[in-house]
């Protein structure tokens, strides 16, 4: 199974590089014989070249802007999340996209919308799935963008994860249920998407997509 999920990882990570221009060339072919199982997951992994030539990490605000009260599950996690302002109202967004990478509303697909991110005040990364995308206005006029994460919860104690044991690995067993609350945390607090595979019933094994070996193409060669 490691073998398999290192594969599958790598491949990610080299169709994610710019110096792999084939890959785009191919792009028509790949969609072909990848169907179905390309679609919204291989357009964000191709549109990943446009942020990795430009080098760029600007945010996109994509489709569904809709202003409305905020939800009282955003209430108490905004409350206390070291925000001054209240807030009535917010635009809530399908999707946004940032340096070529989209993420999207667990809502609107179930492509793009888990995630590895880092909480408030933490430094360890931890997964999620992303349930709203929100901008809130502010006194002065400007917007400032939002997302709002429901994070997978750990495995109880009692299960031995045996990819601690391969900490450059980079992958960990999780829980596939969910905490109660949301947590919010801006676009600089999200790291990137997710692969996971099910490890056992209600367990999956997860790895942010940034956790590859530093030159993919030389591994899988090897």
């Amino acid at each position: 199974m490691l073998e398999t999920f290192c594969a599958a990882a790598n491949i990610k990570a080299l169709m994610q590089r710019c110096n792999v221009p084939i890959l785009k060339e191919a792009e028509e072919m790949l969609k072909h014989y990848c169907t179905p199982y390309g679609g919204q997951d291989f357009m964000t992994d191709m549109n990943i070249f446009t942020g990795a030539k430009s080098d760029t990490r600007q945010w996109s605000i994509e489709g569904g802007a809709h202003t409305t009260s905020i939800p009282d599950e955003l209430r108490c996690p905004w409350a206390t999340g070291g925000n001054t302002e209240p807030l009535q109202k917010i635009t809530t967004y399908k999707c946004y996209s940032m340096g070529g990478i989209q993420y999207v509303t667990h809502r609107h697909s179930n492509h793009d919308c888990f995630v590895f991110f880092t909480p408030n005040w933490q430094a360890q990364h931890v997964p999620g799935v992303i349930k709203y995308i929100f901008s809130a206005p502010f006194s002065h006029n400007e917007h400032s963008y939002f997302i709002a994460i429901q994070r997978n919860l750990p495995v109880p104690e009692k299960v031995i994860d045996p990819f601690l044991g391969y900490e450059d690995f980079g992958a960990q067993l999780w829980s596939n249920e969910y905490g109660e609350h949301l947590e919010i945390v801006t676009s600089c607090d999200l790291l990137c998407h997710v692969i996971s595979m099910t490890w056992e019933d209600g367990i999956l094994v997860m790895k942010p997509l940034d956790k590859v070996s530093s030159d993919p193409a030389v591994d899988m060669l090897d």
